[in-house]
């Protein structure tokens, strides 16, 4: 699970670290291996 400055879990949303962006649905899990809004992400979460 990935946490917003203020301690709340992101969920549903694109997020950006390091110039890499991660998207977690909306139960907070990272999206790995699969297809998010027409954009790829790879086995660590990379948008590709």
């Amino acid at each position: 699970y990935y946490l917003e400055a203020s301690g709340a879990m992101k969920a549903s949303q694109w997020f950006k670290v390091s110039d890499k962006w991660y998207y977690v649905n909306g139960l907070g899990a990272l999206a790995v291996n699969t297809t998010v809004d027409g954009y790829k992400v790879n086995a660590n979460g990379e948008w590709v």
